[in-house]
């Protein structure tokens, strides 16, 4: 083992990287902060001077007009302008550069040639060729000189003349900018701290954790060979000590996923590019892997025809970047069919193009078989109760009734008052031996498998109409009658479960179910005009919704909830198709509503 750490390690390169760019950084924003508030002040300058002359140039031509009374006036006017700090000396002359007056009293009657403002005096010739006001900067940013020409008498024009001295504030531009930027410098010295830390913690500490898993790899016998280096070139001389170690272990991978039970299946975006498959695929499916070399999507006529384009969607989904779970029906070669639970989710690989997905398939035929046995049970004993409650319960309802009506007819006829008690009394039990017997046609329907689906709905559908008072509509084909009683159960309970429910909850003004027969398969089909329903609500994690959802998988169906507008008006339909065995009458439906 020999590796040598350098002198100048990362964490020293990094102090003084950060340190360097700290010190660069407050110097550029000390500059940055004083330029600004230097052409900010310049700018304030310029803009008062503008403003100032052609007040001053507007107030003297009015004055001039009215005569030499206003001079006072105007004299005033501008002693208002005199108290800017920033002006150093004005004033206002006439058409031969007399000055009318100005910042100084002494200045009044003078040549502008012998005041302080001499030097401006070629200005001023400047703006009567042009009779427009000009506002400049001096060449060394020093001074702002504004002059305005006005109107002073019918054979010439006066002008006043401005200048503002910029030194003061530029000290107190820099005083400022000195100030925010010694605020702004502590603030990026903590920054920097805290930008030093972050890195000491992630990335140094961590460099560190590499060096010593190399060491550890050193001491098992790996070589890696290296003198004075840093940290990141020690480690990147052992990577190629343990590629070795990499291909073991993607070897032992391999071996585990070969050996696994369930099916794991990679397949790249490309038509061209080869599915990985473990051998778990054929003993699930019947099928050889190599056919999937020729015909890439050989496995798909093994999955139910009705499950086929949900399967597809589930791709689409995995390939967007979601993860997607759920239950399919495949065929062997025999003829018998099983359960698959596939988990899809996005597969990311640098050697594959973006869009390939990785599923993890497992049986769960016996766990389907488990619970389709529990929804017989269950069955089962709610027939049984249904038929307690009809042949028991019901008849001594209907014996009771008898007996109170008895009563009542003998306290009539002895003109006892107790009579109207006790025709209430058997009216209410009359009412009670109906809602008893819909009880018991709702747990134990009609035989559907003799007599069709139909006559059940159509109870059911008066059993909610007397429940809730909402009529309630039942479109069957006539003489439809599923073969198997099973399946016959499992949509009448379905059916059964969203009218509950939307009677419920939705607060509709109208229900219907609709059963629809086509190519093999069959169309649920419940609606109402209430409100929509919300997943999250606190009914929808009951064991009705459970149940329902466990029948759902027993036919191999999904139930997709919706909207539309039909005749005008907003509907939320619930819909589920499967595939079944049975007749029907084509064209020809029964309706009760």
């Amino acid at each position: 083992m020999n590796l040598t750490r350098s002198k100048y390690s990362i964490q020293l390169w990094m102090t003084v990287t950060v340190v360097g760019l700290a010190l660069v950084l407050s110097v550029v924003n000390v500059l940055r902060q004083l330029w600004v508030d230097e052409s900010r002040y310049r700018n304030s300058v310029v803009r008062t001077a503008e403003q100032e002359g052609r007040r001053l140039a507007a107030q003297s031509q009015l004055l001039m007009r009215r005569g030499n009374g206003s001079l006072a006036v105007a004299q005033l006017a501008l002693s208002y302008a005199a108290a800017d700090r920033d002006l150093r000396a004005a004033v206002v002359c006439d058409a031969s550069n007399q000055v009318l007056f100005g910042t100084r009293r002494e200045w009044t009657g003078l040549p502008v040639a012998e005041t302080e403002l001499a030097h401006l005096t070629d200005s001023l010739d400047e703006v009567r060729q042009t009779m427009e006001g000009r506002v400049r900067i001096t060449e060394g940013r020093t001074r702002v000189v504004a002059a305005f020409p006005f109107w002073a008498e019918p054979s010439g024009a006066g002008v006043v003349l401005l200048e503002y001295e910029l030194e003061a504030g530029y000290g107190l531009a820099r005083s400022r900018a000195w100030h925010s930027s010694m605020a702004r410098l502590f603030g990026l010295a903590g920054g920097c701290l805290a930008l030093w830390m972050a890195l000491h913690w992630i990335v140094t500490r961590r460099v560190k954790g590499l060096l010593t898993r190399v060491r550890q790899a050193q001491d098992r016998g790996v070589s890696v060979k290296g003198e004075s280096a840093d940290e990141l070139s020690l480690v990147s001389r052992a990577l190629d000590a343990t590629v070795s170690e990499w291909q073991t272990s993607e070897a032992r991978l391999s071996q585990v996923v070969s050996s696994m039970r369930e099916i794991f299946w990679v397949a790249p975006a490309g038509r061209d590019e080869a599915i990985y498959l473990n051998a778990a695929y054929e003993s699930m499916t019947g099928r050889e892997r190599t056919v999937l070399t020729r015909r890439r999507w050989d496995w798909l006529r093994a999955v139910e025809s009705g499950d086929r384009r949900r399967v597809l969607g589930w791709i689409q989904r995995a390939r967007a970047g979601g993860f997607v779970e759920g239950e399919v029906r495949v065929r062997h070669p025999d003829g018998t069919w099983h359960w698959l639970l596939c988990q899809l989710s996005p597969f990311r690989d640098d050697q594959l193009a973006e869009g390939a997905i990785m599923a993890l398939i497992s049986e769960v035929t016996m766990r389907k078989e488990l619970q389709s046995r529990l929804l017989d049970v269950a069955e089962k004993e709610r027939q049984q109760v249904g038929m307690e409650i009809h042949d028991d319960l019901c008849q001594r309802l209907a014996g009771v009734r008898l007996k109170a009506g008895v009563l009542a007819n003998s306290l009539k006829s002895s003109g006892l008052p107790a009579a109207q008690v006790a025709a209430v009394v058997a009216s209410e039990l009359g009412e009670a031996t109906q809602i008893s017997r819909m009880f018991a046609n709702g747990l134990a329907p009609v035989q559907i498998d003799r007599t069709g689906i139909g006559p059940s709905l159509e109870k059911l559908a008066q059993t909610i109409e007397r429940t809730f008072d909402k009529p309630c509509r039942v479109e069957v084909p006539e003489e439809f009658v599923l073969e198997g009683q099973e399946e016959g159960i499992h949509v009448f309970r379905i059916a059964q479960e969203l009218l509950h429910n939307a009677a419920k909850h939705a607060n509709p003004s109208r229900l219907w179910v609709k059963i629809q027969v086509r190519a093999g398969r069959l169309r649920l089909e419940v609606g109402h005009d209430g409100s929509a329903f919300v997943p999250d609500g606190s009914h929808s994690e009951g064991m009705g919704l459970y149940m329902m959802q466990q029948r759902l998988d027993a036919l191999g169906a999904t139930l997709r909830r919706f909207s539309r507008t039909q005749d005008g008006q907003i509907v939320q339909l619930a819909v589920c198709e499967v595939s079944i065995s049975g007749t029907a009458t084509e064209g020809r439906v029964n309706e009760m509503s």
